[in-house]
């Protein structure tokens, strides 16, 4: 009988399989860079602990305040998962530890998750007397020198469709008359209803509206920083504003600073207080402020309330306050072309009824 070769079930096969099954060596190296990132979590997370319960009263630990807790808690996050998926239940649970606190503070504390007061029915002009139903705007922005972009950053403030614009940090050349950013937005202002376009600055601090401007003083913060004491004139009263502007340096001890503009609110009785604060609405003098003040976000806003850095922000430094004459009805937060988001209110006169007479400064 002829030999027709080896049958088919005597073949063996000499493709190479690929195994899926990882291999020793790479399950070591993961575990020993899971080790050390939960080796650099671990202080990072003590920090923040450690930053929340002496907070920002004293210099030497006020950096650990200002740690960013959704930082900590996402990290501490992605290493618990991490961990669970290398099959390290001790490790997972040792870092989950930490998360908890943080991610507590982020989503409970920091943030409030209501459904905005966004009524139809009320009207926000400026050129309609103040009445029940309609509302004053007012936005902030850091614009940051518009160094990402003037252009841009003018269509941003435009479409906010506010009668009064506060800018931190103005583009350059302010001392340049006609300023040509100046001159640009004061245009677009003009083109998109304003009836007239008011404006006054400092090198910090720029101010616009589409009423007359009655006082525009700039004062010192001891330590670095500006603050403006503006009045703008209204159909039914003067609107008393405080602009703030305070130094971003890392390491700055911020609590003086903020006792200065706490002592500022008590001698002006703004209406509005607006600006780059450079310190969370969590620090301790802006969780005990004069009577009758609150935060706009506090009282009207909604959604992820940090405002630095864009395009992913972590710490809530810009503010806006609010005094007893007034009662906020929406806070909204709107990212555009630079690294702090725009802030913007809707508020109404508080009834004379309340104690308190529209346009009338308090003693």
């Amino acid at each position: 009988m002829r030999d027709n070769g080896p049958s088919a079930q005597s073949v063996v096969s000499t493709t190479p399989t690929v195994s899926t099954v990882p291999s020793v060596r790479s399950i070591k190296r993961s575990r020993t860079i899971g080790r050390f990132l939960s080796i650099l979590y671990i202080p990072l997370a003590v920090g923040w602990i450690v930053g929340q319960i002496v907070r920002d009263r004293y210099a030497i630990w006020e950096i650990l305040f200002h740690i960013p807790a959704p930082v900590v808690g996402v990290t501490g996050g992605i290493l618990v998962v991490a961990s669970l998926t290398l099959r390290l239940p001790h490790r997972a649970l040792a870092v989950a530890v930490f998360v908890v606190w943080p991610m507590i503070v982020t989503v409970c504390r920091d943030n409030h998750w209501r459904i905005p007061n966004r009524d139809s029915t009320l009207a926000v002009d400026s050129r309609l007397e103040s009445t029940e139903k309609s509302a004053f705007r007012v936005a902030h922005w850091n614009v940051a020198y518009g160094a990402y972009g003037w252009d841009s950053a003018m269509a941003t403030l435009v479409a906010q469709d506010a009668r009064i614009l506060v800018l931190s940090e103005p583009p350059s050349d302010i001392t340049v008359q006609p300023n040509p950013w100046f001159g640009a937005l004061q245009r677009q202002l003009a083109k998109s209803g304003w009836r007239s376009v008011y404006r006054n600055s400092t090198a910090t601090l720029a101010l616009f509206s589409d009423s007359p401007i009655l006082e525009f003083r700039p004062l010192e913060i001891p330590g670095g920083g500006e603050a403006v004491v503006a009045s703008i004139e209204r159909d039914d009263g003067a609107l008393n504003l405080l602009l703030i502007d305070l130094p971003s340096r890392i390491g700055r001890h911020r609590d003086p600073s903020l006792a200065h503009v706490e002592s500022l609110i008590a001698k002006h009785h703004p209406d509005l207080v607006i600006g780059d604060f450079n310190a969370v609405r969590q620090a301790t003098r802006l969780q005990h402020l004069p009577e009758g003040y609150r935060h706009a976000y506090d009282e009207a806003g909604s959604g992820w309330s940090y405002t630095w850095p864009v395009p992913i922000p972590v710490l809530a430094i810009d503010q806006i306050l609010v005094g007893p004459r007034l009662e906020a009805r929406d806070y909204l937060l709107v990212s555009g072309t630079s690294d702090h988001r725009l802030q913007r209110i809707d508020f109404v006169r508080k009834d004379p009824g309340t104690g308190i007479s529209a346009g009338v400064t308090p003693p």
